[in-house]
């Protein structure tokens, strides 16, 4: 389900917006065509001509490679989540890279449930502009890490420079995470303001190569995966607040056998982002602390009256609206969970309320977000992987187990958009055996 985006804007900006948005719901509906095991809307996603290196073959054709991804029915469940995102646009061409994390169970032939998790996957896309829309061309591409993003985009429109400025903290948070992921510490230099404080538990930082040098320690491991929920931003002048959570894995070499993985559950990002130079850059940082409730309070949107950038502009409000009430719900804070939810929606909140004295804490990770509006109604999927503890210093739940989708149907009111009612649901394809 995705909603439907021009392909021509005579504003460059807002064309840049759509078309970045665009090349992303492709991904986003390759997964959930293969997560449904909807093999012919999987077609869709690819040109005819498709090729590229796809479970470690070299594969050409659209029919060899979906004849390939069909494999998948094997499973009664999956769900590829996608996460951190880089689009590049250039003319009618597109580079996407995408973070996954990738679930798969299955029931062998005693009855016995088994699984095979993937929590470092990659996808490298190259895509092309056809008369049908964005589609991929080149599977398994080049990587090209999405330098140049939105940063030298400009518009007159202040609806079009708030997305704009979204687009630009997206960015550059992505980059701090595959900055330490691919131990590119250039990258993570470039995400902190010339003045910052940081706080990572117990460690506070105000300069800027003893930070680096903390960071560093991740090289005691084989490899690491940052990966992040959409980041919750609002603005304030020339300020913003953004929270973002995290699934951070940590993976030990292990002489002989597979790496050991180590993920402690979900990291909070609490940050102030301040305009330096023409560049959205982190100022303050806390990760790993703080109080009960959301540093990132709600706050409209602004106006406009081109239908295009509205439908931008909505798109941005419910996925603030989805993760708004996510990270509510993860802090215990059903006050502010229960606003996000217009009517009989806020029942669910209370079953969460009700549900949470199970665990000492929890954490919903967000991605696949997809939304379709219609006038001032809206239906809108999100995936998530949720995690628990059940007490204080007791490991987190594993991932692949909290696989979930919230189904959400969404009113328009006085007061923007709402959620009318949510539908909680998973992506088994068959019966249990």
């Amino acid at each position: 389900m995705t909603g439907s985006l021009a392909s021509v804007h005579p504003d460059a900006a807002v064309q840049l917006l759509l078309d970045r948005a665009a090349v992303r719901d492709v991904i986003l509906r390759y997964a959930a065509a293969v997560d449904r095991r909807d093999f012919a809307g999987l077609r869709s996603c690819f040109t005819p001509d498709v090729e590229g290196e796809f479970g470690g073959e070299w594969r050409s054709g659209r029919d060899a490679l979906i004849e390939f991804i069909s494999g998948v029915a094997y499973f009664h469940t999956t769900m590829h989540m996608m996460g951190n995102a880089f689009v590049e646009i250039s003319g009618d061409r597109a580079s996407l890279q995408s973070y996954a994390m990738l679930t798969h169970h299955g029931t062998r032939e005693d009855g016995k449930e088994w699984q095979f998790n993937v929590s470092n996957g990659r996808y490298c896309e190259g895509l092309v502009r056809t008369g049908k829309g964005w589609r991929i061309r080149e599977r398994g591409a080049e990587p090209a890490w999405a330098p140049k993003g939105t940063a030298a985009a400009q518009s007159p429109d202040p609806a079009v420079a708030w997305l704009l400025d979204r687009a630009r903290i997206h960015d550059v948070a992505m980059q701090y995470a595959l900055g330490i992921d691919l131990r590119e510490y250039d990258r993570v230099r470039g995400c902190f303001a010339e003045t910052f404080r940081a706080q990572y538990g117990e460690r506070v930082f105000a300069d800027l190569a003893a930070l680096i040098a903390f960071i560093r320690g991740v090289e005691a491991f084989e490899s690491t995966t940052h990966f992040l929920s959409r980041p919750l931003i609002e603005f304030d002048g020339e300020c913003a607040k953004v929270e973002t959570l995290a699934y951070i894995t940590h993976r030990e070499a292990r002489p002989g056998r597979s790496p050991r993985e180590w993920m402690s559950g979900a990291s909070r990002y609490r940050d102030v982002w301040v305009r330096e130079a023409g560049a959205w850059r982190i100022t303050e940082r806390l990760l790993g602390a703080g109080d009960a409730r959301l540093s990132v309070a709600p706050c409209p949107p602004p106006a406009s009256s081109d239908p295009i950038v509205r439908s931008l502009l909505d798109r941005a409000e419910i996925s603030d609206l989805v993760a708004r009430s996510a990270l509510a719900l993860d802090r215990g804070d059903y006050e502010g969970a229960a606003s996000c939810f217009a009517g009989a929606g806020d029942e669910f909140v209370e079953r969460e309320r009700q549900a949470s004295g199970r665990w000492h804490r929890s954490a919903r990770m967000l991605g696949n977000h997809t939304v379709a509006i219609d006038g001032a109604r809206a239906q809108a999927e999100t995936y998530l992987y949720r995690t628990d503890h059940a007490e204080e210093g007791a490991p987190a739940s594993p991932w692949s187990d909290g696989a979930m989708r919230w189904l959400d149907e969404l009113v328009r009111g006085p007061s923007g958009w709402r959620i009318a009612r949510r539908e909680v649901a998973d992506n088994r394809v068959r019966p249990a055996v």
